[in-house]
């Protein structure tokens, strides 16, 4: 059986990973996509089940032999009898959703949720914006905006199209979503109910890993250190009262469906 994790940068898809494959018989693979193949870290086009093309995948790929290879190994891989599970986890995949379930057979997914606000502060604390990922060049290219260019803007106006897109895939196809919030308070309680979902007994290492990440930290950008307070009250400290009145009104609708606090 093969599983995914979808959600936001900077929202605990690694952490999610990290954990699940504490379990004996997974197997995962980080970011197949966004970061192992360049036209999809570079790529944020739209694409639906119809654009799937019988010999490239998509015509966009045709020239891409081997990037096509990648993708029908990754499958193979991914739906091979042994170990009992494997998974991958993906970010800011959302816009090719209903392509990618068509090329890759994925039995079951997961929506990793984490307070949009908290989601903002972390991709500016990290300077992620202006990285490979250019959140002002998407914007222009792949969403027509043409809005203020404050940082904080610039980062909530594109995280909120992504976030709405999380959020059709929620109800189109019914996915679980898991909020990285409720990892951090009651760990046993989601991961039980996630492994559940993905149809595996939960693993002691799995427990432990959630237990111990929250001790301490390693100082680099991807540490599996996850603190009540890094994770849920940070951006409270660090975006000025200005910024959060401009991120909660950019993200009013996303706040309200996943219950988070104004």
């Amino acid at each position: 059986m093969s599983f995914l994790l979808l959600g936001n940068q900077r929202s605990g898809t690694n952490y999610v990973l990290d954990m699940i494959n504490q379990h004996p018989e997974i197997e995962t693979i980080n970011e197949p996509f966004s970061m192992h193949l360049d036209f999809f870290r570079m790529d944020e086009e739209k694409w639906t089940a119809d654009d799937v093309d019988p010999q490239y995948l998509h015509q966009k790929l045709r020239m891409l032999s081997q990037t096509q290879k990648y993708i029908t190994d990754l499958n193979l891989w991914l739906n091979a009898p042994y170990p009992l599970l494997r998974g991958f986890k993906e970010t800011a995949l959302f816009e090719k959703f209903d392509w990618l379930q068509s090329v890759v057979h994925i039995d079951k997914t997961v929506l990793i949720i984490r307070d949009p606000r908290a989601i903002v502060n972390s991709v500016m604390k990290r300077n992620m914006q202006h990285s490979f990922w250019n959140y002002k060049q998407r914007l222009s290219d792949y969403w027509g905006y043409s809005g203020s260019m404050e940082e904080h803007i610039v980062c909530a106006e594109l995280i909120s199209r992504r976030m709405k897109l999380l959020i059709n895939i929620h109800e189109n196809y019914g996915y679980p979503f898991l909020k990285l919030e409720n990892l951090i308070d009651n760990p046993e309680g989601e991961i039980e109910n996630l492994m559940s979902y993905l149809e595996m007994a939960v693993s002691p290492s799995q427990i432990s890993f959630c237990t111990n990440t929250g001790k301490e930290t390693r100082d680099y950008t991807y540490s599996n250190f996850r603190s009540r307070t890094d994770v849920v009250d940070q951006w409270k400290k660090m975006l000025t009262p200005k910024e959060v009145e401009d991120i909660n009104t950019i993200f009013r609708n996303e706040i309200s469906y996943f219950s988070y606090e104004v």
